[in-house]
């Protein structure tokens, strides 16, 4: 991001104003992470995969200000670093499951919703946690880890298989890597 302590800087009467330029990106390597959910006796597979949707880079526009009387030119404009914002989908899949834990479809639940469902904690174990590869059109690459933190099985509610349907808590680890420099 653009590193300004204040809303202005003045060169003259300029005023900067951010926005937000979408940057292309190509997928290197993009796999599933798996977990082994312990439920008593019984074991289930779950897949999840983050999908990076969209970068969005700052972008500083000057705008025109009215004459300010007695404010002398400072500094110049802040430099531009390499930082993003980034946009992703989780996907949650459940691939294995024991007959035992698979009840009947249940309509979906609103996200609205998912924070006051009944829930329990379940135990788990990861079998795969990689990383996910994407690389910028300026050449930047990101290394991008899906972790999860907790996994809730709510009860009484089915995916539309049958499967039991749980809540899982995430976060997306990031690591930028510049590109080479050209000699």
């Amino acid at each position: 991001m653009w590193s300004c302590q204040a809303p202005y800087y003045f060169r003259g009467v300029q005023k900067l104003i951010k926005k937000f330029d979408e940057v292309k990106f190509d997928v290197e390597k993009e796999g599933w992470n798996e977990y082994e959910l312990i439920e008593g006796s019984h074991r289930v597979t779950l897949r999840m995969r983050a999908v990076l949707t969209k970068i969005l880079r700052p972008k500083i526009m000057k705008a025109e200000e009215p004459q300010m009387i007695g404010v002398p030119e400072m500094l110049p404009p802040p430099k531009p670093t390499e930082e993003f914002q980034l946009s992703f989908q989780n996907i949650v899949v459940v691939s294995e499951c024991p007959a035992a834990l698979m009840g009947e479809p249940t309509p979906p639940v609103p996200p609205s919703e998912l924070n006051e469902i009944a829930t329990e904690e379940i135990e788990f174990q990861p079998f795969n946690e990689d990383w996910n590869i994407y690389t910028t059109e300026n050449g930047v690459k990101l290394k991008i880890k899906l972790i999860v933190s907790s996994v809730r099985k709510a009860k009484g509610k089915y995916d539309p298989f049958g499967y039991p349907f749980y809540v899982v808590q995430s976060t997306n680890a990031i690591v930028p890597t510049p590109p080479k420099e050209k000699k």
